[in-house]
């Protein structure tokens, strides 16, 4: 295999370990538990995750460019990786006194300040996970076995400890040790000739500031409007309306790590390209993503909407059945995120154009912060996912902007329409099938497998779509060599 293929292929394992544990371990919990603790931890891992990425301050986006851009030399390699960990640590303890400030201050955060105490070593332990120097260095192997095993082993005393509704505490603990112990891994398999400190005065932070500055900035917006929805939430409604929410963005985004599966692979790549100034390659692979993402990411928004009371169902319990019209609001950020993705990520963060996508992102803060806190005053957790949705909607819209002027890479304009137009009617499908079966899960299984049907047959007889078009090129030709 190629480089870029193994390390989508370790990647892969990354995603459908992130999918596949997740389904196990979340439809138990939320059962267990019950939605109003669902909801206190929803609000508790939201708080700490918004410092936890400020404090990284852009290092997870800017540290994978560095080290890409000078891996193959080792004094420099080192060189910038302790400038870059040192500047991580540096900020990590100054965030540190804001959050303990805040979680004392605040008699939200009062209510469950044990979750808070535990909460701030997932903020301490992300200078040491170091994943922007092994994705920068593309060892995606390592990483991949070490984040598998960690969280098979968290997941597996989840199902042991987590046992009644009080138990909320350990839930949250462990949820937090997946994350732990995949930095403390790290740090044991980490080249330890990276920490001997070379002449301090050789060190020169000075150069990482600008960049880091601009990637700070969106970095922020990015985590406020990430996280705010559910603190917002949080703080207006009761942890009912929490619960409810948290548990249709966590399924919402499931498809999600399919995109940073694609997007962590090819960033350290594109980089790499762009500054060895082969745009014209860079360009393809965006391209190709953009068409890859029009035909996979359009269908499970769709499939999700028609099948959003079922799905609720599957991942928790009638408790749970109102977030089912939250989930059909915000299935539709599936391909919106993908595609901003691509256009702020791949492009504009490549070109090291990160002001751009700061102003794109401080634009989708400012409307989510405005739009949630009307929102959910009214329609709750329904205002929460409309406001999410509109501002996602406006990064991609402005980072599709800005990309534009700098890259000339094919928006597949007429496969979006094109796909859009025929995945509307797996609505149609789902209702049809409804009336097959009272049981959600027969129900499920059908309407799935008549819509994937349906799509796969619209794409390779009518449309003849060119990825369906290879992918049964690649079938063909991997039989013809079997039977050789």
């Amino acid at each position: 295999m190629t480089g870029v293929k193994k390390n989508f292929f370790y990647n892969s394992l990354i995603s459908i370990s992130q999918i596949l544990i997740p389904m196990l371990t979340f439809p138990y919990a939320s059962k267990v538990l019950g939605v109003e603790a669902m909801g206190s931890v929803g609000f508790a891992d939201a708080f700490c995750k918004t410092f936890m990425l400020i404090s990284s301050i852009g290092i997870p986006i800017y540290g994978v460019r560095s080290i890409a851009k000078n891996k193959q030399d080792p004094e420099i390699l080192k060189k910038t990786f302790q400038e870059i960990f040192i500047i991580h640590l540096i900020s990590t303890i100054f965030l540190g006194i804001l959050f303990f400030t805040l979680v004392f201050y605040l008699k939200k955060t009062q209510e469950n300040l044990s979750f808070y105490f535990i909460g701030y070593f997932i903020i301490l332990m992300n200078v040491f996970s170091f994943e922007w120097y092994f994705m920068g260095v593309e060892k995606f192997r390592q990483l991949s076995i070490r984040y598998i095993f960690v969280k098979i082993f968290m997941a597996i005393l989840i199902f042991i400890f987590v046992k009644k509704p009080s138990d909320k505490i350990i839930y949250f603990s462990l949820t937090i040790g997946m994350f732990m112990g995949n930095s403390i891994l790290n740090i044991f398999i980490l080249d330890k000739k990276l920490f001997k400190l070379t002449n301090i005065n050789k060190l020169e932070f000075t150069t990482h500031i600008k960049p880091l500055f601009y990637i700070f900035l969106s970095n922020s917006a990015i985590t406020i409007y990430l996280f705010l929805d559910t603190i917002i939430l949080g703080f207006t409604c009761n942890d009912t309306h929490v619960g409810l929410y948290s548990t249709a963005i966590k399924i919402a985004k499931i498809p999600l790590l399919l995109v940073s599966t694609i997007a962590n692979v090819l960033y350290p790549k594109i980089s790499s390209i762009i500054t060895s100034n082969e745009k014209t390659d860079a360009i393809k692979l965006i391209n190709k993503v953009l068409m890859i993402f029009s035909t996979i990411l359009i269908p499970i928004s769709f499939g999700l909407f028609s099948v959003s009371d079922n799905i609720i169902l599957l991942f928790s319990n009638t408790q749970y059945i109102d977030a089912s019209s939250t989930l059909k609001i915000l299935c539709f950020i599936i391909p919106i995120i993908g595609f901003s993705n691509v256009f702020g990520i791949l492009v504009l963060s490549s070109l090291s154009k990160d002001i751009y996508l700061t102003i794109s992102v401080a634009v989708g803060m400012t409307i989510s912060i405005a739009l949630n806190s009307l929102l959910s005053i009214y329609l709750f957790e329904n205002g929460t996912a409309i406001a999410t949705l509109l501002a996602e909607l406006s990064v991609t819209i402005i980072t599709y902007y800005f990309s534009k002027k700098y890259c000339q890479f094919k928006l597949p304009s007429k496969e979006i329409i094109t796909n859009t137009i025929t995945c509307s009617v797996f609505i149609i499908i789902a209702n049809l099938t409804s009336y097959l079966s009272n049981n959600y899960l027969i129900h499920l299984f059908i309407t799935v497998i008549s819509c994937g049907l349906y799509f796969c047959l619209v794409q390779i007889i009518l449309l003849k779509n060119p990825i369906f078009v290879e992918l049964i090129e690649i079938a063909k030709n991997k039989i013809k060599s079997e039977r050789i």
